[in-house]
């Protein structure tokens, strides 16, 4: 089946440019001017924006986004949180995000998911997991426990064996329950190592969510990837995250959610006063990762508290407000995001070859990033969603 995309504004290498876009089968076959193809499904995108699709690089599929998120899905069965991750594969990919890495469940949901996609069983987007994260015992978030660098081993070759792809580590604490502190360190140097380790003998990128300085420092000295939220980042992480080319996601959503609506929610009292410290932290400091030049890519914690996985723009506003232009928001939802993930071989431009995971928008995103909302179309390799 051949679908030809004519007339747009269509998102090349970082601007835009009036070329058509010729889809055949799963791929992009051609990108060009005047393209004329008798045999294509056409689509007139006269007045319209079409751009690679988002990639979201930390969603929590198993998470339902609302107050108490991590509760809720610790009191689940694991079919209940397969339901959950259903509901929110269904809602990311009619909202536009055709790529998400899963950065944690209760059990192999998101792997079961994921090949169900693969397989063409069902639509949604292109999951990249880790099933499960790696942890100390009665650390934040769910995962497997581990105390000392062989249980770390064994746990990340364990995941490995039941279908990961990367290995998400825990190494400080979160915002996940009253009391907890989100700075203190948990995971060891030599346990995140180890399990690095066993993810680099399959070619795998690491993930480490980290908020405290000290964790970040400890994280880039085990030998992580990407650095999840970041909170405390100083001029000496951004030094350290140069020198090791580490990808920086930010995930501005929770904190900002709870701090305006926590109260309202029923979110704790203790929860919404971190997240407002969080957030004046974050907004003080972020524009010295983009402006020093980290790569930043694009991810939100999406299903954590008051992070409902079909809207996105609120991380854009976020992100915009805390230093960051435009159009390099987009470039970090699609390219940056790519090249963090390994995947800027098959998705995150449209460019002769790819996937064709495609957005059409009724309004241009540079002139405000809302306009995401203004969803005309949604391919997903190839094949037309919405």
């Amino acid at each position: 089946m051949k679908t030809l995309i004519k007339n747009g504004q269509v998102w090349i290498k970082n601007d835009w440019e009036k070329v058509d876009v010729l889809i055949s089968g799963k791929r992009i076959s051609k990108v060009a001017e005047n393209i004329s193809d008798e045999e294509a499904e056409v689509i007139d995108a006269k007045n319209k924006f079409v751009l690679p699709g988002v990639i979201d690089c930390h969603v929590h599929l198993s998470m339902n986004g609302g107050p108490h998120p991590m509760a809720d899905m610790g009191k689940s069965r694991e079919a209940e949180a397969l339901l959950t991750a259903l509901r929110s594969c269904d809602e990311l990919l009619k909202a536009g995000v055709t790529t998400v890495r899963e950065c944690g469940g209760i059990g192999l949901e998101s792997v079961i998911i994921r090949d169900a996609i693969k397989a063409e069983k069902m639509d949604g987007p292109r999951i990249i997991t880790c099933g499960k994260a790696i942890k100390i015992p009665g650390g934040h978030f769910a995962g497997a426990e581990v105390t000392g660098a062989q249980e770390a081993r064994y746990a990340a070759r364990t995941l490995i064996r039941d279908g990961a792809q990367f290995i998400k580590l825990m190494a400080t604490g979160g915002l996940g329950k009253i009391g907890e502190k989100p700075g203190v360190v948990e995971l060891d140097v030599d346990e995140m190592k180890a399990a690095i380790g066993e993810g680099r003998k399959h070619g795998m990128a690491a993930a480490a969510h980290c908020h405290s300085k000290e964790g970040m420092m400890r994280a880039m000295e085990a030998g992580v990837t990407t650095l999840e939220h970041c909170t405390f980042i100083d001029d000496e992480v951004i030094d350290k995250m140069l020198e090791n080319d580490i990808f920086f996601v930010p995930t501005f959503s929770p904190y900002t959610q709870m701090s305006r609506y926590g109260a309202e929610s029923g979110v704790s009292p203790y929860m919404c006063q971190m997240s407002k410290d969080i957030c004046a932290y974050k907004n003080s400091t972020f524009h010295l990762a983009c402006e020093r030049g980290v790569k930043i890519a694009f991810g939100r914690d999406a299903g954590a508290p008051l992070t409902k996985h079909a809207d996105y723009t609120i991380e854009m506003a976020d992100m915009e407000n805390a230093g960051m232009s435009k159009k390099d928001i987009i470039i970090s939802a699609t390219e940056t995001a790519a090249k963090a993930l390994q995947i800027w071989e098959e998705t995150g431009s449209i460019t002769e070859g790819k996937f064709a995971d495609i957005v059409i928008l009724n309004a241009d995103p540079l002139d405000d990033l809302a306009n995401y909302k203004q969803l005309d179309a949604v391919f997903a390799e190839g094949k037309l969603i919405k």
